[in-house]
């Protein structure tokens, strides 16, 4: 886990341990302090209708509550705080998290079969590593790279080894040919 990601799980945790309010930032009113809330941080037109969150019952919530501190890979001594919270925001976490895994500002995720898909339908073309299809692969392979590091323990999963040996068969079919055009150093890098 890079430093990015820690940060990112960092602040997501610390919205839901914190229990201070806000300050306002400066050049703002010193009074107006307020309590952060969640349908602040994500808009309420991609989120889980209140009335299906508020239909799950404890068990359930709780099972899926494990499930997302699982996927987010943390460490026991991370997670036991964050079981102590009180089932709402338990709740809460929930839904975000469910939002998340779905959905990625307000377009629908590509999968990670999606990717191995667009991948493999790159790499089959005879003017693969050429012109126009060398930049379509370089473009997967950049959205590729952030999904692999923003999306869930389970997303990667997912991706497996069907996805690690298409990745294997680009980055051996660019040293094994030579290509030294700056999109297919590029798509070393990537």
């Amino acid at each position: 886990m890079d430093k990015f990601d820690t940060k990112r799980k960092s602040k997501f945790l610390d919205r839901f341990a914190s229990s201070a309010n806000t300050k306002p930032k400066k050049g703002k009113d010193k009074y107006a302090y307020k309590t952060p809330s969640i349908s602040e941080d994500h808009p309420t037109d991609n989120m889980i209708p209140d009335v299906v969150a508020t239909k799950l019952s404890e068990r359930e919530v709780l099972t899926l509550f494990e499930k997302m501190l699982d996927d987010m890979n943390l460490a026991e001594e991370r997670k036991e705080p964050l079981r102590s919270k009180d089932l709402e925001i338990k709740r809460s976490m929930v839904v975000q998290w469910l939002n998340k895994t779905t959905t990625v500002k307000g377009e629908q995720a590509m999968t990670p079969q999606q990717f191995i898909y667009n991948m493999q339908s790159l790499v089959r073309k005879e003017e693969s590593y050429r012109g126009e299809s060398s930049r379509e692969l370089l473009q997967v392979l950049e959205s590729l790279r952030v999904s692999l590091n923003s999306n869930p323990l389970s997303w990667v999963q997912n991706f497996g080894r069907e996805g690690l040996d298409i990745l294997l068969r680009i980055l051996n079919d660019c040293y094994d040919n030579n290509y030294t055009s700056e999109i297919h150093n590029k798509i070393k890098l990537e």
